[in-house]
């Protein structure tokens, strides 16, 4: 026993001094590799293009903003500052101003009844909204500042506002073709969202900097906000390049970069530096959710995102976002072995302003000289003629609506014969339905399930053919074999959703939550579909479990809101809507529901009136507004003002039965019988079955 505890004691010992020396050697590696002065990077996550490593392809090096940029590259940058792509997102000032004020006369909205005008006022510029009666006088007006501009002015320039963080489209765009004032794209054609269109990540992500979502909202950006496109959206990251020049990086192996030359790329990954805002297709879908600013200049962007387009691609109809799909079908693309690429004919770093048609003739005869190009019939050709009209015609797009004309990057002997029917491409549900396809995309277990979410998008997008349902369950169902995962249950559940399958949709959407708790827009879903089978303490807790993820989330806010009230709970309701209004005041159907509360479950005319003022103040036709706002002034014995608003309320809406009913009962009890059993009839006339309308006739 004793020998046993002497052999431990010696091992103890033994153990005690082999550790130290063990210690010290690394230490002393450690600190050999911290002060050597070698850049230490994981070689799978950074791009290797033909045994050049670009070391800021990391997602953990910094973007620095344009700026760091200019006092080095002071040439090159100045002549950015005049290029179309430096003025894609930019604060709105008298130095950058391509339209023409005063406006000559307002834009009028026939469909909805609406003026709109923009104007300058102390060096700031606004844009008015206004209503008018019969009689011409001023019945309605909203006014808001123009912060931003979006669009360089080429084509058109959109202008937004911001509130806490988030970006909000005004309703008129510069069209600078026609130099006029014209409805901002789709408010005419499809909706006039007025000022309640905000600007979401993907679009942004082509409009600006990479900018930083907030993480407690969805598409609201940490400020100070990185305007337009930089530097750094064709480059990379420039973090790891300033400390090289600054000489703090370290020692870099000789066939490192820090920072990212697009012309010394393989064409491919060229080409994807262009196509991360320049190849929309019909839809795409990111690889990672939350990877809209994930992708980097040298990377390959099948990596980031796959993009789909119709199997047929039609040669009339182009689209913006459309230039290198169309192109990669050009003869010249597929017989110049990766030579033919943007940057062949295209220097961003320029106004494109600053070149003739001769420099774009000279890219087309160093492939085509013109003694060897073949004669057609009725045609000439020499060095001097511009090749561009024929070839690649300027032509509108289908996408934006009015306004834009583009060239058509699809190189062909015939281009100039193309006849866009127009009625056709505003409504592709009156074509046979399409196959989509991947034009770039990812061999792997989810590809399945991400033409299923293609298919969705482009449901919910283009045309509203349940077709395309059926297209995108029949994917996102081979995608779960394949790789049973949380989003692809999510949008499942969303496709039956939209089917009006709402178990199936709340059994995908369970399937999501076990695999994914925290996920917030299948929670926010889910509670949507248990309020709308009244399964109200399921909704609630659902809606919760989405805002203890985004907790300033006010479209969650405003959902949990309405639903308490919907369950008598005023004073949670009242709580969660004011929270909801100080993040983001422009839903007036958030002012409508606070007035609600006032009218109905605290009996308080007064201040139901002053919410209900600014529901109408926001939206003058939003559905029963003036009826709510009449009855809480006929609470306060104020006939006068109730029945003013009452025929608001009919004016609106000629077959408001509660607006006549109340209007008719209102009159009669001022001793006006026949004017109140008039409003009566009307009443009855509309629903010959309405008791209410009975009794108070024969009263």
């Amino acid at each position: 026993m004793t020998e046993l505890n002497s052999k431990k004691n010696s091992i103890k010992k033994f153990i005690k001094i082999a550790v130290v020396p063990l210690l010290a050697i690394i230490a002393f590696v450690v600190y050999s590799l911290q002060t050597s002065g070698d850049y230490i990077f994981n070689e799978n996550e950074v791009v290797n293009d033909n045994g050049i490593i670009y070391l800021n392809t990391a997602s953990n090096v910094k973007f620095v903003g344009k700026e760091k940029c200019y006092s080095c590259h002071a040439d090159i940058s100045n002549d950015y500052k005049h290029a179309e792509m430096g003025h894609s997102l930019e604060k709105l000032t008298p130095e950058i101003i391509v339209e023409k004020y005063p406006q000559s006369k307002p834009v009028y909205d026939e469909k909805n009844n609406y003026y709109y005008r923009m104007f300058e006022k102390d060096n700031k510029y606004f844009q008015e909204e206004y209503r008018l009666d019969e009689n011409g006088k001023v019945i309605h007006r909203i006014v808001k500042e123009a912060e931003y501009s979006v669009g360089s002015g080429h084509n058109l320039r959109m202008y937004f506002y911001e509130i806490n963080r988030r970006f909000y489209q005004l309703p008129l765009t510069w069209n600078t073709f026609q130099q006029t004032w014209v409805l901002s794209p789709g408010y005419k054609e499809n909706k006039n969202l007025r000022f309640s269109r905000f600007a979401a990540k993907k679009c942004i992500n082509c409009h600006s900097a990479y900018l930083k979502e907030t993480p407690n909202s969805i598409d609201r950006f940490e400020k100070p906000f990185m305007l337009g496109i930089g530097c750094e959206r064709c480059h990379g990251p420039g973090e790891l390049h300033i400390k090289y020049v600054n000489n703090s990086l370290g020692k870099i192996s000789e066939n490192a970069k820090t920072i990212v030359n697009p012309l010394n790329l393989s064409s491919d990954r060229q080409l994807s530096i262009c196509m991360q805002c320049h190849l929309e297709g019909k839809a795409w879908v990111l690889q990672n959710e939350n990877g809209s600013f994930d992708f980097r200049a040298g990377q390959l962007l099948s990596k980031n995102r796959s993009v789909y387009y119709p199997k047929v691609t039609k040669t009339e109809a182009i689209e913006v976002g459309d230039s290198p799909h169309r192109l990669m079908m050009s003869k010249c693309f597929t017989e110049s072995n990766g030579k033919l690429v943007c940057f062949t004919c295209h220097d961003v770093h320029k106004s494109i302003k600053t070149f003739q048609i001769q420099h774009y003739n000279d890219k087309c005869l160093g492939c085509h000289p013109s003694k060897e190009i073949n004669m057609i019939k009725g045609f000439s050709h020499n060095a001097s003629l511009n090749c561009v009209p024929c070839h690649m015609k300027q032509t509108g797009t289908a996408n934006t609506l009015h306004g834009v004309s583009l060239s058509d990057h699809w190189i062909r002997k015939d281009a100039y014969k193309s006849v866009i029917n127009w009625d056709i491409v505003r409504h592709p549900e009156k074509q046979p339905t399409i196959e989509l396809v991947a034009a770039i995309d990812e061999n792997d277990k989810l590809k399945d399930a991400r033409k299923g979410i293609a298919y969705l998008e482009y449901f919910k997008e283009y045309d509203h053919r349940e077709d395309y349902l059926d297209s995108s369950v029949t994917y996102l169902e081979k995608g779960l074999i394949n790789n049973p995962n949380a989003r692809t249950f999510f949008y499942l559940a969303e496709v039956y959703f939209e089917k009006g399958k709402l178990q199936a949709a709340v059994r995908n959407l369970d399937e999501a939550l076990k695999l994914k708790p925290d996920y917030h827009e299948a929670n926010y879903l889910l509670g949507k579909i248990y309020r709308s089978t009244k399964q109200y303490d399921l909704a609630i807790s659902s809606i919760i479990k989405a805002i203890d993820s985004k907790p300033e989330e006010v479209s969650y806010l405003e959902l949990l809101g309405i639903v308490y009230f919907e369950n008598s709970l005023y004073q949670k309701a009242e709580e969660l809507l004011n929270k909801a209004k100080e993040m983001d005041g422009t839903n007036p159907y958030v002012y409508f529901t606070l007035g609600n509360i006032y009218a109905i479950g605290y009996k308080n005319g007064k201040k139901a009136i002053n919410y209900y003022k600014q529901a109408l103040a926001l939206d003058p036709d939003i559905p029963n507004g003036y009826l709510n706002l009449g009855n809480s002034y006929a609470m306060l014995n104020n006939a006068e003002e109730a029945i003013a608003s009452f025929k608001k309320q009919i004016s609106i809406n000629p077959k408001s039965i509660l607006a006549l009913i109340n209007l008719g009962r209102i009159y009669k009890l001022m001793g006006n019988k026949n004017l109140g059993n008039k409003y009566l009839r009307q009443a009855l006339k509309i629903d010959p079955n309405s008791q209410t309308a009975k009794l108070y006739l024969i009263q």
